[in-house]
């Protein structure tokens, strides 16, 4: 904490009850501009409070940082995102993004100069007003590809179970032998 903090701290409820009706932004001002009055001299005591907090916070942080395990500290410095098996099956995909992948040619021919996201409007409009019998087709691709991925998970769901039990079976055995 620095020493303007300290004295701001200090300061607040005196200057609060002196100017009643000063808002958030006006007590700081005031705060300031008593601040901007005190001298090296006046100012020293709140310097070294902020010194003395700052080799609190040091000393408290060494002895954090000493009591994490390697496995914290590598977790503190990625992000919590689990990360995707790449053994895993690839997601359905939904009509519309059958539909882009048919349409997306065609339309960035005609429309050559549009941005990637003005392409990604038109190309959703011309989805929105396609017809019931217009979007059967993408729908039942959608449908044949939702129905691919359910296999698929229940064949890699089925393997994970096996390398788990392998794996519980392994380390059982290995635990037997000593």
């Amino acid at each position: 904490m620095s020493a303007y903090m300290i004295f701001s701290n200090e300061k607040r409820e005196e200057i609060k009850k002196a100017n009643p009706d000063a808002g958030f932004g006006e007590t700081q001002k005031l705060i300031a501009a008593e601040w901007s009055k005190l001298d090296d001299n006046d100012k020293k005591p709140y310097n070294d409070e902020a010194a003395k907090e700052k080799e609190r916070y040091e000393r408290e942080m060494k002895l954090y940082k000493s009591n994490l395990s390697e496995d914290d500290e590598d977790t503190s410095k990625k992000s919590s995102k689990k990360k995707k098996d790449p053994n895993a099956p690839k997601r359905a995909i939904s009509s519309y993004m059958f539909f882009m992948k048919e349409e997306r040619a065609g339309i960035k021919a005609a429309n050559p100069d549009v941005s990637f996201a003005e392409l990604s409007k038109l190309i959703g409009a011309r989805f929105k007003s396609l017809s019931e019998e217009g979007r059967k087709k993408y729908d039942s691709m959608a449908n044949e590809d939702k129905e691919r991925y359910k296999v698929e998970m229940e064949k890699y769901n089925l393997s994970k179970k096996k390398e788990a039990a392998s794996a519980a079976a392994s380390d059982s055995s290995s635990d037997d032998s000593d």
